[in-house]
């Protein structure tokens, strides 16, 4: 769906991912452009979300980069079933395994925060990997133009505490 604010997947066979001791369902992925977070003050052209939700309804995203290289198969899937208008939702099932969006490497920092489209509710997990993944130029103007301007600036760290994984 193009919500107005993102574009948003939710696959029907989602998979989990356990974070501390917590195991978190996956319910969807969305994008960003450019990102939300920086890396070593960087922007990236664009930014993956997964959101997931644990059984005491806590959130939890992990942020995934977005950078130029080379054209990226998983999101060629995407982008051939993007709604373009917003309020337009497509019944399609590409067929991505979310996990194709992920980097080899899981490191990651992580920090307290909020969902970052209004009304900025608190209390989310954020997980933001280190490692970029690739999209074509192409790839990415694509997204981006059925994105439009999306993110929410970074924010102070004002007393987050960031931590830092594998």
């Amino acid at each position: 769906i193009n919500n107005g604010h993102t574009l948003q997947f939710t696959p029907s066979a989602a998979g989990s991912t356990t974070i501390g001791a917590d195991s978190y369902n996956l319910l969807q992925f969305h994008f960003h452009g450019a990102s939300e977070h920086k890396l070593d003050g960087v922007n990236y052209p664009l930014e993956l979300h997964f959101v997931h939700k644990n059984a005491a309804d806590q959130l939890a995203v992990v942020g995934v980069f977005i950078g130029d290289g080379d054209s990226n198969p998983a999101l060629a899937a995407l982008i051939a079933s993007l709604p373009s208008e917003a309020g337009e939702e497509h019944a399609t099932s590409p067929s991505v395994d979310p996990a194709a969006l992920l980097p080899a490497s899981m490191r990651y920092f992580a920090y307290a925060g909020s969902l970052t489209p209004p009304p900025c509710s608190e209390g989310v997990r954020w997980n933001v990997l280190a490692t970029p993944i690739f999209a074509s130029r192409d790839q990415i103007e694509a997204l981006t133009a059925a994105l439009g301007a999306s993110n929410r600036e970074v924010q102070p760290l004002n007393t987050r505490v960031l931590t830092f994984g594998e």
